[in-house]
Parts: C-alpha cells; structure tokens; sequence
C-alpha cells in the first residue's frame, strides 16, 4: 500500500509537514508557557510589594494581619491558595498567612539570595504533586534590610492552562495532518488515475493489441505529454513492426520465387536424359536465378546494417563527375543488350564529400531500374548540374512510367508497382530504398517524377564541398 510513486511523494511531504507543524506548535506552546509564567512572577511581585508596603507603614503584623485581607487578589493568583509571609533579616519567619498546607513549604533560596543581595528572588519548590512559585522581595529601612516579603502560589492552574494547551495542540497537529496527508493522498491518487490507465493499455499492448493507444488526458500538464509521447513511440513501433513483418514477407515471396523455378527447371531436367545444350540451358536458367538471389541477398545485408547502425560511409572528397561517368561505363553494356542510348551531360567541378563506391552504388541502381523499365530503342538521358549550393544527378528515360497512387511508396522496401509487376520485370523492390539512405545519409535527398507511358525522372541532390552544406530541409526543391 505504501510503495510506488503515490508513496513516495505523499509520504515524505507529509513527514516534512509533520516536523513544521511540531516545530510551529512547540514555538506556540513555549511563548504561552513563557507568557503565563511572566504573568505569574508579575503578579507574585506586586502581590509582595504590597504585603510589604502595609507591614511597613501599618504598625508591624497586628495591622499587616487586619489589612491582609485588603491585598488585592491577582487574577494570575487564586485568592484561597496565596502564602504571604514575613521573614527577618537572618531569615527567620515572623507571621505567615495562608492555607495550612502551604505553610509547610519553604523558600530557602529566593529568601537567602534577598537577604544576601538585596534583590527580589524567584524560586520554585516542589509541594505536592504541584509545584509552588515563591518570590522574596527585601524591604529595607535605615539603610540596612529590615525583613524580607515572601508570597507564594501554586502552579497547578497553571500547570492544568498548559496541559490543555498541550492537549489542543497535539489533537490540532494530528488532525492537520491527517487530513493534509489524506487530501495529498486522495489528490495524488486522482493525479495517477490516468497513469494507472495508461499502465493497463500498456499491458494489453504489450500482450498484443499494437493497434491500441492511450488515453491522453486533455489537462495540458506531464501526464498529458507523456501519454502523447507514449502513443508517438507506439505509432512508430506499429510502424516498426508492420515493416519488419512486410519485410519478411515479401522478403520470403521475393527468395520463394527463384528457387520455385529453380527446382521445377531441376525437377524437369531430372525426369529424363536431356541433349547437352538443354541441360546447359537448365544451368544457365539457374545460374541467373542464383545471382538474382544473392543480389537480393546482398541488399538484405545492406538494410540490415543500416538498420543496426553498422553501415559505415567512407568519406572522401569526391569527383561526382568522374563518379557518375564510371556508374555509366559499367551500366552501358546492359543498356546496349537492351537496345537504349545512355546519354551524359555532366558538369566540371562537381566536386562533394561522400563515399565514392556508395554514390556509384546510387547511381547505379537509378540506371538499372531505367534499363529495366525503358523500351527497346528508347534512350535514357543522365544529367548533373549546379543547384541550390550543391549538385543534381538526374536519371530521366522513356519507360512505363509510375501510377501517381505509387509514387509516395517507391523508396519503401519490397515495394513494387502495378506497372512492374504487369510486366514481369525481375527486381526486389530494394535498390530504391538504399538510395533513399545513401542520399540523405550524405546530406542531400532524392525526388521523383513521373507520368504514366511518359517515363520517369529521378533527381538527387547532394550538397557541394565548396559551399556551405544545405542539408535537406532547408535546400529548395529540385
């Protein structure tokens, strides 16, 4: 019942409540102790300075006797429990008025310290189960001390006013803090109730239901950010996790298909004798489906390291002129297998920080999905230009075309258009997302255009070395 944060944040504040409020109330009780205790000595005083008065000016005891009861009572001072005795200078009791058991109380030491300094003294004694407040107050006359006043009360009403006191006080702090601490404990529990929904939702989420999202109080506080945050971090796992199971889905069908031709030309070639020249094209069928799987193989690895963090870009000061001119030698046989016209149009001075073998791996993949996709005898124009304080590489051929419902998902991984998929064009569907990463890895970023039956254009900006590096946000669009 007392762990958890609800705990440890009443608790303790209520702990520290408790030492104010005990600190607050021992400072009240002891300036009332000390103002009652004041209000007695003054009385004891005056009360002295009377008695003494009247046993000075009024003929000794006989009329101190018959004007005692003239002493005025003292509202500090019960007039049935006051002593009032005469002493002489060397301490002797010469009359004493009073209840007969305070008679039996001394003042030994207020009397001597009087006698000694000529000085009012006060002095408690214990009598009883109360104490007794004693003042000794000299009279002097003829310059030498004539006797000493003694006036005595008990202090059990004011012993009784200060155990009340007490009483109040304790019940007060005790309530005052039960019901502080209660409302703490009941506010903070209020406070929690959305946490504690929140932390069910996360159980049923974590139990499965990914597509569930927590409540979001509308109270503009912690809670209410740390609930969004919450259903962001949610939003990018279920994102996550679809990913991850599409990828290996279409990473399975995209594997499943090569060795599904692959055994059946094997299964084929097995049920009887075939001439050379088959089995060679047996080979040769299996053979290119072979590296159509470790290409697909190889990108896997790639994503799987940009993924895990672990694929590392050697960065250089780059030629992207010389770089894209070598993508283009490597590619042209292909494109004159195909029956396309590769076209460059470079500029001189392109020069940029990045990973050379990356940037070939960029543009190598934009040529082969354009040789892929361009008709036989069409041409595919490659371009790089100055724009925006960097460079544009632009790979424009006269193919398809894409579907503009799937231009927003080509640089998503496996995913393949209706167009490739009529055609029955081999590809993975991965070559476009590695781009994507090479592109905005080196701080540039990749667009594309396209129109069905038109062809399609694939710009990539990349900022120079020379100027000041526009990163992706802020460079215009190409």
């Amino acid at each position: 019942m007392f762990r958890g944060i609800r705990a440890s944040v009443v608790l303790p504040r209520s702990a520290a409540l408790a030492l104010v409020l005990a600190a607050f109330e021992l400072l009240i009780y002891s300036q009332f102790a000390r103002e009652l205790r004041t209000a007695v000595d003054n009385a004891l005083r005056y009360q002295a300075e009377y008695a003494g008065y009247l046993f000075q000016h009024k003929n000794g005891d006989r009329e101190l006797a018959r004007l005692a009861d003239r002493i005025v009572p003292h509202s500090a001072l019960p007039s049935d429990r006051k002593l009032i005795r005469i002493l002489g200078p060397d301490g002797d009791t010469l009359s004493e008025w009073g209840p007969a058991d305070l008679k039996r109380a001394n003042g030994v030491v207020s009397a001597t310290h009087a006698i000694r300094s000529n000085e009012y003294a006060y002095e408690t004694t214990v009598l009883g189960r109360s104490d007794l407040r004693f003042i000794s107050l000299p009279v002097s006359g003829d310059r030498k001390l004539r006797y000493v006043v003694q006036v005595a009360t008990p202090l059990d009403r004011m012993q009784a006013t200060l155990s009340r006191m007490r009483f109040l006080l304790i019940l007060c702090g005790v309530a005052m803090l039960s019901i502080m601490t209660a409302g703490g404990w009941f506010i903070t529990g209020r406070a929690l109730s959305p946490v504690r929904k929140m932390a069910a939702t996360a159980r049923r989420i974590g139990a499965g239901k990914i597509d569930e999202r927590l409540v979001a109080p509308d109270s503009g506080d912690e809670i209410e950010e740390l609930a969004r945050t919450f259903n962001d971090m949610i939003d990018r796992l279920e994102g996550a996790y679809r990913q991850v199971k599409r990828f290996t889905a279409d990473a399975s069908h995209e594997l499943r298909t090569p060795l599904t031709i692959m055994k059946g030309e094997i299964e084929v070639a097995l049920r009887k004798a075939r001439s050379p020249e088959a089995q060679e094209q047996v080979l040769r069928s299996a053979l290119e489906e072979i590296n159509h799987m470790s290409k697909i193989v190889d990108r896997l690895l790639t994503l799987a390291r940009i993924d895990s963090g672990e694929a590392v870009l050697e960065m250089a000061t780059v030629d992207l002129d010389e770089t894209l001119r070598a993508a283009c030698r490597q590619y042209e046989p292909l494109a004159r297998a195909r029956g396309c016209e590769l076209v460059v149009r470079s500029a001189s001075q392109s020069t940029v920080r990045g990973d050379k073998q990356r940037l070939m791996e960029l543009v190598g993949n934009l040529l082969d999905n354009s040789i892929k996709y361009s008709p036989t005898g069409g041409s595919i124009e490659v371009t790089l230009s100055p724009r925006n304080h960097g460079f544009v590489i632009s790979v424009t051929d006269m193919g398809v075309g894409i579907a503009s419902k799937d231009l927003p998902r080509v640089f998503e991984r496996f995913y393949r258009g209706q167009n490739s998929r009529t055609r029955h064009v081999q590809g993975s569907g991965l070559g476009l997302s590695i781009c994507k990463w090479i592109a905005e890895t080196h701080g540039g970023r990749i667009e594309v255009r396209s129109q069905i039956g038109k062809g399609s254009t694939f710009a990539v900006w990349l900022p120079s070395l020379a100027a000041d590096v526009e990163r992706f946000e802020t460079a215009e669009a190409l």
